[in-house]
């Protein structure tokens, strides 16, 4: 361990090219403000479907039709241009619109 006192060292800091001290602080700026900016654009991108809780899990498109499968359980379906076929998936039952 080097053991340097404070004049020695403000000097040696005097003697650093200025570029690379600000370099420095560029890139800890930048390692903190960055994660900070991404979870901000992803937590404004990712807005709630607000008319159909249940999407399709595959490709999150709306079911076009569903039925009933218990008193709390639906099968949704919906048809996929992908597939080329109907596709569906059991979700909880929404709650209709006119209650």
């Amino acid at each position: 361990m080097i053991h340097v006192s404070v004049p020695e060292l403000s000097k040696l800091l005097r003697l650093l090219p200025r570029g690379k001290i600000c370099g420095v602080n560029i890139r800890r700026n930048l390692l903190f403000l960055l994660p900070l900016l991404l979870s901000l654009i992803a937590a404004g991108g990712c807005e709630k479907n607000t008319e159909h809780k249940n999407v399709c899990p595959i490709d999150g498109q709306a079911p076009e039709w569903s039925k009933q499968i218990d008193a709390q359980t639906c099968e949704y379906f919906h048809f996929s241009p992908i597939e080329r076929r109907a596709h569906s998936w059991t979700a909880p039952c929404e709650q209709s619109e006119s209650h």
